[in-house]
C-alpha cells in the first residue's frame, strides 16, 4: 500500500470511527427513562451474550443491555429476545452501513420528491424553497407575493422542513384568518415545502381524525432483493396534529394482510387494545395495504447508491389511493417497529448480522 493511500485510510477510518460515536451519544440521547423495561435474568443475558458471539466471532461487546430491557418489556416470546437489534448496534454499524450518510444528507430532501418519484401521488405542494427562491409545485421561482396568494387560495396549510427532521418537529400549521405575520415567518425560512392539507381514508379518518395517519414501511435491499421488513400505523391522539410517537402519537404493528395487530403502544411503552377515541385496533385493515408494499418495493432500488434501508411514509387518500408523505433514507427508526412487530429483521436476522460484521470495515478484528 502507497503512502498515499495509507493516509486516505486512516482519514476515512478516523471519520468512521467519530461518525460511530457521534451516533453511539445520539442513539443514547433517544432514551427515554420513562419507557417501561424488564430487567434481564442471568440466563437471558447469557443466551444474548452467546448468540452475539456466534455472529461476530469475538467475545467483544457492541451494545448496551439496556436495549434488551426495553424490549424485555413487549417480547412475549423470550426465546426470539436475543434477535432485537439494540438501538446502539443499530444507528452505529447497521444503518450506518446500509445508508451513505454523506449523500443521504445531501439527498433526504422533500422539495424533490416530486422529481425522484413522479409516478406515485404526493401531498399537493404550494410553495418550496431548497436555496435563495421560492418556488411553485413545477419548480418555477415566484415572488413572495405569489407564495402568499397560493395560501391563502388553499386556505390552510401544512409547512415541513425540507430536510430531516425527528419526531414531527418543526411541523406548523396556518389557515385563513389567523396572524399573517405567521405566513410571512414560514416564507422567509430556509429548505421548506408548504402543502395543502391531505384528505385521509375513511377508515384512518375514524380512528384519529385531527391528524393524518400513516403507514411507516421498512424495506432492505438485501442480498439482490427488496424486501419489507417491518410496518406500523402510526397514529395521532387526543386531538395533537400529528402522529408521530414523541410527539403523542401511538403506533401499532401491521400484519403481512394488512390487519393491525390487536396492541399498539405509545412512545412510553405503554399499551392499548383500543385507540385512547375508540377504535379497536384488532378490527382495522389498513386500505391499500398491499399497494404501499408494493410501491415502496418498487421505489426503493433507484436509490441504491445513496442508501439500502428506507421508511416509508404513506398516507391513503380518501379514493383509496396511497400517498408517499416522506421518505426517510437515514436514521431509519428501529425502536418503534421492534416494538411493535419484534426482531427488525425477523427470520433474516442471522443472515444480516453475518453479513454486517463481514462487510462492515468498523466491525473487522
Amino acid at each position: 500500500m502507497s503512502a498515499k493511500s495509507k493516509i486516505v485510510k486512516f482519514v476515512r477510518d478516523f471519520n468512521e470511527r467519530v461518525n460511530v460515536k457521534a451516533r453511539r451519544k445520539q442513539a443514547f440521547t433517544r432514551r427515554d427513562d420513562r419507557i417501561c423495561g424488564k430487567k434481564l435474568t442471568p440466563e437471558q443475558k447469557e443466551e444474548i451474550k452467546e448468540f452475539w458471539e456466534k455472529i461476530s466471532g469475538t467475545k467483544k461487546q457492541y451494545f448496551d443491555f439496556f436495549w434488551y430491557e426495553i424490549y424485555n418489556g413487549v417480547c412475549n416470546d423470550s426465546s426470539k429476545l436475543k434477535y432485537y437489534i439494540p438501538n446502539d448496534f443499530y444507528y452505529c454499524y447497521v444503518d450506518y452501513y446500509f445508508a451513505n450518510d454523506h449523500f443521504c444528507r445531501k439527498f433526504d430532501d422533500k422539495t424533490l420528491y416530486e422529481l425522484y418519484f413522479p409516478e406515485v401521488k404526493h401531498p399537493e405542494t404550494l410553495v418550496k424553497r431548497s436555496g435563495e427562491c421560492l418556488l411553485d409545485s413545477n419548480y418555477h421561482i415566484i415572488d413572495m407575493e405569489s407564495a402568499i396568494q397560493l395560501c391563502h387560495k388553499a386556505g390552510s396549510i401544512i409547512y415541513k422542513p425540507a430536510v430531516i427532521e425527528s419526531g414531527g418537529k418543526n411541523i406548523k400549521f396556518w389557515s385563513v384568518g389567523e396572524d399573517e405575520q405567521i405566513l410571512y415567518s414560514l416564507l422567509r425560512s430556509n429548505h421548506f415545502v408548504i402543502q395543502k392539507l391531505l384528505h385521509q381514508h375513511e377508515v384512518l379518518n375514524n380512528i384519529h381524525s385531527s391528524s393524518i395517519n400513516t403507514v411507516r414501511v421498512l424495506t432492505l435491499l438485501f442480498d439482490g432483493k427488496v424486501r419489507v421488513m417491518s410496518s406500523i400505523l402510526r397514529m395521532g391522539s387526543n386531538g395533537n396534529k400529528v402522529d408521530n410517537g414523541s410527539s403523542g402519537g401511538i403506533f401499532c404493528g401491521i400484519m403481512p394482510d394488512g390487519h393491525l395487530r390487536s396492541v399498539a403502544y405509545d412512545f412510553t411503552g405503554k399499551s392499548f387494545e383500543y385507540h385512547p377515541q375508540g377504535i379497536k385496533f384488532a378490527d382495522v385493515t389498513i386500505p391499500s395495504y398491499k399497494k404501499i408494499c408494493e410501491l415502496a418495493t418498487q421505489l426503493a432500488p433507484r436509490l441504491q447508491n445513496i442508501t439500502k434501508m428506507i421508511s416509508w411514509d404513506f398516507c391513503v387518500g380518501e379514493d383509496g389511493e396511497p400517498i408517499l408523505v416522506e421518505a426517510n433514507l437515514y436514521y431509519s427508526g428501529c425502536t418503534v417497529l421492534q416494538t411493535s412487530n419484534g426482531p427488525i429483521f425477523g427470520e433474516m436476522t442471522e443472515d444480516v448480522l453475518r453479513y454486517i460484521f463481514k462487510h462492515n470495515p468498523m466491525l473487522r478484528h
